[in-house]
């Protein structure tokens, strides 16, 4: 595909990103597999009873489902589609195989936007809880049930841009142009399979001008928004986080350390190192969509950093075990680990009493 479309030096880079970006492909795939599995453990322990006690927990539950749909489909797209970097490279003999694959794309684009924006969601409502916005420590803010209305509000926002997605694409049978120039790394752009995709009259006319806006308006709206208000949230927590140590020095208060925050400003940081790459490549594309050689490009470079979403999503779990004693606590009992210990004394001819096996904190504490 490279010397089809390049020359000289840039043909060069552009082999050296490919190089990169196909086995870090197939590891996407094999992490994606790791992850699912993390994942629902880690949805498991933020369902329990004791885990939905705030709003923060409620929307990582949200996170959580979402990760595991959008992992789900990754694995799915390997094993159904032809090209899994191309969405309009979409072909098949079979009409249903067509529209089956069109949701798939479709489906994994609603869910990490998603995922995304209630990201940023937990780090605005946590970040308005630690200033003490509505001017009360136990506002409603940090309810479960706001957290519940975040959850389907996001739902339901982001499912607006991906049903727009989905309608610039119509299928045809036996087109008599060639497939774009993107898909020839996988298949024969002269000679396509029976059914393939062409865009809509309402996405080509006037030069494309609707499509233009949707992909800038999604592009801003799904990433560099996000990209952009990621790291002001993470310095706006930690600056709060770090005036309230201050303050309770000065109080001579016990030094109780605020967990959830410390928790949120991680996860806000992991989510900002995720999207920023993928923020400012979609962005540029955008704005030079008709420019197959950046976009073909671009595509192989968003492969590569796609593997760092996959890595954060399967970081949520360990985050939360290493910053959240009622997680851990959860753990433990959840997966009935206080037995595990005690049958292993017994076991072991130990005559110490239960009480005094060293186990977590079973204390459960609502977490604002």
């Amino acid at each position: 595909m490279v010397e089809s479309v390049y020359k000289g030096q840039l043909a060069e880079i552009i082999e050296v990103i490919e190089s990169i970006a196909d086995p870090l492909n197939t590891a996407n795939l094999f992490l994606s597999f790791v992850s699912i599995f993390i994942n629902i453990l880690h949805l498991i322990i933020l369902t329990s009873s004791s885990m939905k006690s705030s709003s923060t927990n409620v929307i990582m539950i949200g996170i959580a489902i979402v990760d595991i749909f959008t992992l789900t489909l990754t694995v799915v797209k390997h094993a159904s589609l032809v090209d899994i970097e191309n969405n309009e490279c979409v072909t098949s003999n079979l009409f249903w195989k067509v529209y089956f694959d069109m949701a798939v794309w479709g489906l994994q684009d609603y869910f990490r936007r998603c995922s995304t924006w209630l990201g940023l969601m937990m780090a605005i409502v946590r970040t308005m809880i630690v200033k003490n916005i509505v001017g009360t420590s136990h506002s409603a803010l940090t309810k479960p049930r706001f957290g519940v209305c975040i959850v389907f509000i996001i739902i339901i926002l982001a499912s607006t841009l991906s049903i727009f997605y989905n309608l610039r694409f119509t299928v045809v049978e036996n087109r008599s142009d060639n497939l774009p120039i993107s898909c020839e790394e996988f298949q024969d752009i002269e000679k396509p399979p029976r059914f393939s995709l062409n865009l809509v009259n309402l996405f080509t006319m006037n030069e494309k001008i609707v499509l233009r806006v949707y992909l800038m308006v999604d592009a801003v709206l799904s990433k560099f928004i996000p990209c952009i208000l990621f790291p002001i949230l993470t310095v706006v927590l930690i600056r709060a986080l770090s005036k309230a140590k201050e303050a309770r020095k000065k109080s001579k208060q016990v030094q109780n350390k605020d967990h959830t925050t410390v928790l949120v400003i991680v996860m806000t940081f992991a989510f900002f190192i995720a999207e920023a790459p993928l923020g400012i490549i979609y962005t540029i594309n955008a704005f030079h969509h008709d420019n197959a050689h950046l976009i073909i490009a671009s595509v192989d470079v968003i492969i590569v950093f796609a593997c760092l979403l996959t890595i954060n999503s399967t970081c949520h779990f360990f985050f939360c075990i290493f910053l959240s004693r009622q997680y851990r606590s959860t753990v433990y009992y959840t997966f009935r680990l206080d037995k595990l210990v005690l049958t292993n004394n017994v076991n072991n001819g130990e005559t110490r009493n239960a009480s005094s096996v060293a186990v977590p904190s079973v204390r459960i504490i609502s977490v604002h």
